[in-house]
C-alpha cells in the first residue's frame, strides 16, 4: 500500500512538473510576442523620422567649391571640322591601356558623338567647339562626365537627357541651352559660367541647386529672367553671384543677397532703391 502510495505521489510529481515548464514557455513565448509588438510599434512610430532623415542625406552637399579653369588643353582631341572624323582613328585606342588614362576630350564641331568612344571610359571633363551651331548629342557615351565646356554650341534637353544629372561645372561661351524645364535635372551643379550665353526659358527653381557655390552669367543673352523671383536664402553652398547683362533682359534683384559672400547684380533695369541696396550688401 505504502509502496503504491509512493507511486501515486511520484506521477503526480512528473505532471506537476511538466504542467510548469508548458506554462514557463507560453510565458515566454506571450512575452517574446509582446516585445516584438513593442518594437513594430518603435518602428512604424519612427518611419517619418526615417525617410526624413534619408531625405536629408539625400539632399545634403559637403558645399566643396571646384577650382576648374577654362582652359582649351585637354589630353586628346578629335575634329569633325575640314575633314569628316573617320572612325579608324580610334582603332590605335581600343586594346591599349592609355585609353584609360584620358580623363578630357577635345571634340571639334561633333554635333553627334560616336557611340565609339566610349572606349574612353574615364573622360571626366569635354571640351566642344562648334562652327554649324547644331545642337550636340551623344555625351551620354561618357558615364564619369562632369565638366562641360564649350564654345559656340547648342544644347536641347528633354526628359530622356541623362548625362545632365552627373554635371558638376559648366563653362560656355556663345552657347545656348534649351528645353530645360526644371534645375532639378542637375543636382550635382557646383559652378557655372556663362559668358554671351544662356537659356531659352530660365527654370524658376533656381534655388533647388542646392550644391550650387559658385553662378555667373556675363554679357546675358538669349532669355528674360526676373530676378524677384529668385530667393538665395536657403542655398547655403552659394558663395558667389553675378548676373550683368548690356542689355535690358534682366530686371529686379533675388532675395537673400545678406546671405551671399559676392554678390553682383549689373543691368540697365536697375532701380535707384535696387541699386542702394546692392550697396548696402556689397562686400
Amino acid at each position: 500500500m505504502t509502496m503504491r502510495i509512493l507511486k501515486i505521489l511520484f506521477f503526480v510529481l512528473i505532471f506537476q512538473n511538466c504542467q510548469q515548464q508548458n506554462e514557463d514557455k507560453s510565458n515566454s513565448k506571450l512575452q517574446l510576442n509582446e516585445n516584438f509588438e513593442e518594437f513594430e510599434s518603435k518602428i512604424n512610430s519612427n518611419s517619418n523620422s526615417i525617410e526624413e532623415t534619408k531625405t536629408v542625406f539625400e539632399d545634403s552637399c559637403n558645399c566643396d567649391s571646384v577650382a576648374e579653369k577654362f582652359t582649351h588643353y585637354t589630353d586628346l582631341s578629335f575634329s569633325n571640322n575640314s575633314t569628316p572624323f573617320n572612325l579608324d582613328s580610334l582603332t590605335k585606342w581600343i586594346d591599349n591601356p592609355a585609353r584609360l588614362k584620358i580623363k578630357s576630350l577635345g571634340l571639334k564641331d561633333f554635333d553627334t558623338i560616336p557611340s565609339e568612344m566610349s572606349i574612353f571610359e574615364n573622360v571626366e571633363s569635354v571640351y566642344l567647339e562648334a562652327i554649324n551651331n547644331k545642337n550636340v548629342q551623344g555625351l551620354e557615351v561618357f558615364p564619369k562626365l562632369r565638366v562641360l565646356k564649350a564654345e559656340e554650341e547648342r544644347f536641347t534637353f528633354s526628359e530622356e537627357t541623362k548625362w545632365i544629372k552627373n554635371i558638376e561645372v559648366i563653362h560656355v561661351n556663345k552657347t545656348k541651352f534649351s528645353g530645360l524645364k526644371s534645375f532639378d535635372h542637375m543636382p550635382n551643379l557646383r559652378e557655372i559660367k556663362l559668358s554671351f550665353s544662356g537659356f531659352d526659358t530660365f527654370p524658376s527653381d533656381f534655388n533647388n541647386l542646392k550644391c550650387l557655390s559658385y553662378f555667373q552669367t556675363g554679357a546675358h543673352t538669349f532669355c528674360e529672367i526676373d530676378l524677384n523671383q529668385l530667393d538665395f536664402a536657403e542655398m547655403i553652398c552659394l558663395k558667389y553671384v553675378e548676373f550683368q547683362s548690356w542689355r535690358k533682359n534682366l530686371r529686379g534683384i533675388p532675395s537673400g543677397i545678406e546671405k551671399i559672400e559676392t554678390v553682383k547684380i549689373r543691368h540697365p533695369n536697375l532701380t535707384k532703391t535696387e541699386k542702394e541696396e546692392l550697396k548696402r550688401t556689397r562686400r
